[in-house]
């Protein structure tokens, strides 16, 4: 298997879906919401996701322990 820099690791929809197990309306409220970075081809309405941007919204929601 290739390993590929967050920058270059590509989800689609369905695995960005699954990679934070989320359901499709909520996938679908951080996009709208402006919470999560994506892609969309205009022609097919495909969505994709990197990595880095997955990481980064992790990261904005991340609870320093104290």
């Amino acid at each position: 298997k290739i390993h590929r820099p967050a920058e270059q690791t590509i989800f689609d929809n369905n695995g960005f879906q699954e990679f934070l197990k989320i359901s499709a309306s909520k996938a679908r409220k951080m996009r709208d919401n402006g919470k999560i970075a994506f892609s969309k081809d205009s022609r097919t309405g495909k969505i994709w996701y990197k990595l880095s941007d997955i990481l980064a919204y992790l990261n904005s929601c991340y609870y320093e322990r104290f």
